[in-house]
């Protein structure tokens, strides 16, 4: 029986096979989301306290945990090295009559997806946990998800630079240099606000998160303006 799919879905739906048929690929890129599960579990069954002292940041998770899962959760995006896993065959899916622009959301859709369950346990755990007010709430719940979209677009811009298409082993794609460039990104994305926060204590907390989702925003729509016009 024929069955007919929209070009977007079917290039999700490989993305998806590719990604799944790499243990490499998958335990590597994994690894931030387990962490940001891991974290959000921590909060409320040790404490924050204990949280902090084994981040060695007094205080962190109190002003800046938002920051923390959201940071945790593109640590290592998988569309850090989704173009370099086509390998030769990349140029394979510029001859088709795709456009690039669906080519590119195809692997930042495959990133969403493959966060996304990681992200809801996570806040299901600490919303339930630890009943905050509104504001803390949607601190929560958007930050966190406003890095997740910035690491999978910065991740697919960064590996468009700096792309390994002559490979043999895929652990030489998965550690590549986009990789690395892609890690202190987000880093330094989530480092400026920690230390504002505790630069300037007397700032207000909901404004540093505001002012974070306002940036990464920007910086995404950015990447995507520049992307189109490629």
């Amino acid at each position: 029986r024929l069955q007919a799919k929209s070009v977007m879905r079917s290039l999700v739906e490989r993305e998806w096979r590719r990604y799944f048929s790499s243990a490499i690929y998958v335990t590597n890129t994994l690894a931030g989301e387990v962490l940001m599960v891991l974290l959000a579990v921590a909060v409320p069954v040790v404490g924050k306290e204990s949280v902090d002292r084994i981040i060695g940041i007094p205080g962190v998770v109190d002003r800046a945990l938002p920051i923390l899962l959201g940071a945790l959760a593109v640590m290592m995006p998988l569309t850090a090295c989704s173009i370099s896993m086509e390998g030769k065959q990349w140029w394979m899916m510029q001859t088709l009559p795709i456009r690039r622009r669906d080519i590119i959301w195809s692997k930042v859709i495959l990133q969403l997806l493959v966060a996304l369950p990681f992200y809801l346990v996570s806040e299901a755990v600490l919303l339930g946990a630890l009943g905050p007010g509104w504001a803390d709430a949607l601190s929560l719940l958007v930050v966190p998800w406003a890095y997740i979209l910035f690491g999978a677009r910065v991740g697919i811009a960064i590996n468009e630079k700096l792309p390994v298409f002559n490979w043999d082993s895929e652990v030489r794609v998965v550690k590549q240099s986009s990789s690395t460039v892609t890690m202190l990104a987000v880093m330094a994305a989530a480092v400026v606000p920690v230390v504002i926060l505790f630069v300037a204590p007397d700032f207000p907390v909901y404004g540093v998160h505001g002012a974070v989702v306002a940036v990464l925003a920007g910086a995404t729509l950015l990447m995507e303006a520049c992307g189109r016009n490629a």
